[in-house]
C-alpha cells in the first residue's frame, strides 16, 4: 500500500468563525487549512521549527480556492492536505474539505516557497522523499494570472499591528485576505456568497507598515489589491467570484 504523506484534520465550526448567515468566514476557513498544513509539516519534520537551524521557513505564494458550499455553525468537517509535487523553487500543496457525509464541498490548490530567513529570498526546493508520492486526487495547479490594474472603487487604509504577525515575523496571509474582503461594501456581502478566491502574495509586509486595500467590482467578480502606502509596493493581489 502506498504511504500517505498528508494529514487529515477534523474540525467543528465554532461561533467565532461564522458570518451573519451562520456560515464559516473564508478567512476562518483558510485559518483551518493553515492549521492542517502546519500539522502535516510537523509530522514530516519540516516545520518552521524543524528548519530553524537552517534558517528556512515555508511561505505561501499562491492559493486557488473553489467553494461549492460553506459549512455552518456546529457542522463537523474534515480537511485533507498533502504535498503535491515541486518544480525548482515552487512546492505544491492541495487541500480537500469534506462535510459530515464525506462529500467534497471545498478544494484548494496552493504554491509555496522555501524562504531563507536571513536573506529573505526563496531557495531551490530539495527533492524530499514525499514528493515521489502524489495522491490520485491531486488538484490542478494554480495557473491564474492576476493584473495589478485594479480600479479603486472602494478602499481602506490601515496599519500593521503586532497581532497581525506570524512565526515568520511578517503579516500572516489570513490578515491580508481579511483586509481584502473587508473593503467590499456590506450590501454586496449580504447578497452574495463567495464561490472562488484566487490570491497571490507578492511582497512581505512587516510591523509598522501602513497598507492600502482597494477593490474593483464588476457584477459578480471582484478584483483586489493591497499596496504598502510608503512605497506603493504591491503586497497581494486577488480575484473573487461570487454567486447571488
Amino acid at each position: 500500500m502506498t504511504k500517505f504523506y498528508g494529514y487529515t484534520g477534523e474540525f467543528s465550526i465554532r461561533t467565532s468563525e461564522i458570518d451573519t448567515q451562520k456560515r464559516i468566514k473564508i478567512a476562518s476557513l483558510i485559518k483551518l487549512m493553515q492549521e492542517t498544513s502546519m500539522q502535516n509539516v510537523l509530522s514530516l519534520k519540516l516545520s518552521v521549527w524543524d528548519l530553524e537551524d537552517e534558517a528556512l521557513s515555508w511561505v505561501l505564494l499562491k492559493k486557488d480556492i473553489s467553494v461549492n458550499s460553506l459549512p455552518t455553525v456546529g457542522e463537523t468537517i474534515k480537511i485533507k492536505t498533502y504535498p503535491a509535487g515541486f518544480e525548482r523553487i515552487f512546492a505544491y500543496r492541495d487541500f480537500i474539505v469534506y462535510n459530515s457525509s464525506l462529500d467534497i464541498i471545498i478544494t484548494a490548490s496552493s504554491v509555496w516557497g522555501l524562504l531563507n530567513t536571513r536573506t529573505r529570498k526563496l531557495i531551490k526546493i530539495p527533492p524530499y522523499e514525499f514528493y515521489n508520492v502524489i495522491p490520485d486526487d491531486r488538484l490542478d495547479r494554480p495557473s491564474f494570472k492576476l493584473s495589478e490594474n485594479v480600479k479603486q472603487h472602494y478602499s481602506h487604509k490601515s496599519p500593521i499591528l503586532w497581532s497581525h504577525l506570524d512565526w515568520n515575523n511578517h503579516v500572516n496571509n489570513i490578515v491580508l485576505v481579511q483586509k481584502m474582503l473587508d473593503v467590499i461594501p456590506p450590501d454586496f456581502l449580504y447578497q452574495h456568497s463567495i464561490h472562488r478566491l484566487s490570491i497571490q502574495f507578492k511582497n512581505e509586509s512587516i510591523l509598522g507598515d501602513e497598507l492600502v486595500s482597494f477593490c474593483e467590482i464588476n457584477s459578480q467578480e471582484v478584483s483586489h489589491i493591497i499596496k504598502r502606502a510608503s512605497d506603493n509596493a504591491v503586497i497581494a493581489l486577488a480575484k473573487t467570484i461570487w454567486t447571488a
